[in-house]
């Protein structure tokens, strides 16, 4: 099978341009319209949610959900432009409670929502906790844009039908994530982590909503039924789980101008990745006790974590992780080749395939 990383690079950047101006319209003419009226706290969190679903993004939610109804249909819609939006502002909310869970200070290079709350409190408020009051308004706002979301798909002009199954797939596939959020979270409350429990939570969470539910919501859209749908599972799973391990890689190892984080955040974070667990399965006894160390240590030094990306090295666990992303990557697109056999040409599939490949070759 040829790589089509070029085709899906190249489409990715019109879908880009295309969802933003859309993205900004609706934001501009409904998205929170009103808000101010209530108050001025809920314009600002209207206005904070607003600068983080329009920072700086692939929108590859949003290219899935074009190219999954392209690819049955051969067209795209107006309408289906705006489910993309829709699914852009879902994947904000996500981020807002993502962060909100990591404790992260930043999202693509600027002040995570709740920062952002945080000091709108100790700038314009008397009482309270700044950092609690930043948590809980954030959140809050995250749940505006999901529920604003769910709004603009029912508004489509699909048969009504069709629009309660993108819905509740859609419904379903915030649950599953929330699943896969809470499990990803137990994994660093605890000492032995394994590969699969790694793997899974990926599978639960990015291969999830980041490919299945995208390009659940296109083909559903395009009248297809669940049948259908199904055949995606295999190359959704894959491809998600790779993706989800090359952004672990670019999290220690990418340059931070481009990640828009700290190299070091997965590790103070202490995030079970499959970069940390393999290295405690095959490193020495002192490389296990240094990483340890610093899993989780949200004092670490530049210095001790250098010594952290050279252990990954080390043990092997950089090169396990890239070799296990080609190996998903390989295995996805031959599932869906094998599933798909007369679709092979249509510009949609060429698209999910060659996502597929660019997002294990990416350095952002």
């Amino acid at each position: 099978m040829k790589s089509l990383t070029q085709f899906a690079k190249t489409r990715l950047h019109e879908h880009q341009i295309t969802i933003n101006q859309s993205l900004d319209t609706y934001l501009a003419e409904v998205f929170g319209k009103g808000a101010k009226e209530y108050h001025d706290a809920v314009g600002y969190a209207i206005d904070v949610y607003k600068d983080i679903v329009t920072r700086t993004a692939k929108r590859l939610r949003g290219s899935f959900v074009i190219e999954a109804y392209r690819m049955f249909t051969g067209n795209v819609l107006p309408d289906v432009i705006q489910a993309a939006v829709a699914i852009e502002l879902i994947h904000a909310y996500l981020l807002v409670i993502d962060d909100f869970n990591d404790k992260s200070d930043l999202r693509r290079g600027e002040p995570t929502a709740h920062r952002l709350h945080e000091r709108y409190h100790k700038e314009k408020l008397s009482l309270g906790d700044s950092l609690h009051y930043g948590y809980s308004t954030a959140t809050l706002s995250g749940l505006a844009g999901m529920h604003h979301a769910g709004n603009l798909l029912l508004g489509l002009h699909f048969p009504p039908k069709t629009l309660l199954r993108a819905l509740h797939g859609i419904n379903d596939a915030i649950n599953v994530t929330a699943y896969g959020q809470i499990r990803d979270i137990y994994n660093q409350q605890i000492l032995t982590v394994s590969e699969a429990d790694v793997l899974e939570v990926h599978r639960l969470k990015t291969a999830h909503y980041t490919y299945f539910n995208p390009i659940q919501l296109g083909a559903v859209l395009a009248d297809q039924s669940e049948e259908t749908i199904q055949k995606f599972t295999t190359y959704t799973k894959q491809a998600g789980i790779a993706f989800q391990i090359q952004d672990d890689i670019l999290g220690v190892y990418g340059d931070p101008h481009d990640t828009g984080k700290s190299n070091k955040d997965d590790i103070m974070e202490g995030k079970a990745t499959l970069l940390s667990v393999y290295a405690l399965q095959h490193g020495s006894d002192l490389q296990k006790k240094t990483l340890r160390a610093a899993l989780g240590n949200r004092e670490l030094s530049d210095s001790d974590f250098e010594a952290i990306q050279q252990i990954l090295v080390e043990t092997g666990s950089l090169q396990h992780s890239k070799e296990v992303a080609h190996h998903l990557v390989v295995k996805a697109k031959e599932s869906l080749y094998r599933e798909f056999p007369d679709y092979t040409e249509s510009e949609g599939f060429k698209f999910i395939a060659g996502v597929a490949d660019y997002m294990i070759e990416r350095k952002l």
